[in-house]
């Protein structure tokens, strides 16, 4: 083989190793990306002893609290892994709620979430909602 041609297939083979790298793969992380968000927008009323509709997004309760569990204002799960467009807690805090038979007020209430909040969400949904 030449040279220029050997230099070639290992920057090939270099970048195929850091496109698969675990470090790369399923980058959203719900202890990193997801939990700080419900911290800083929503934990000031969904805590233990006062949470609407029981759900406690505090750290340490939240992921158990939401991941697989049906909600109790629509015939949905809250995070249904995998499924961001079948995600109550999706619709819930896009607005969209009533689209999935839902009620209320957008959450959270009193302001909206930024959009790259929304989407950090829907990403780690569409990731299958990893517990990392």
């Amino acid at each position: 083989m030449t040279f220029k041609l050997k230099c070639a297939a290992r920057a090939f083979f270099i970048c195929l190793f850091f496109m698969f790298d675990e470090t790369h793969v399923g980058a959203q992380s719900f202890k990193k990306d997801v939990q700080p968000i419900l911290d800083a927008n929503c934990v000031s009323c969904h805590q233990t002893g006062s949470a609407p509709q029981n759900l406690v997004l505090e750290s340490g309760a939240s992921y158990r609290a939401i991941v697989n569990h049906s909600s109790t204002e629509a015939h949905q799960m809250l995070v249904a892994p995998g499924a961001p467009k079948s995600s109550y807690l999706l619709a819930k805090i896009s607005g969209s709620q009533a689209e999935l038979g839902g009620k209320g007020e957008r959450m959270p209430i009193g302001g909206v979430l930024q959009s790259e909040d929304i989407e950090a969400i829907r990403a780690w949904i569409a990731a299958g909602a990893p517990d990392n």
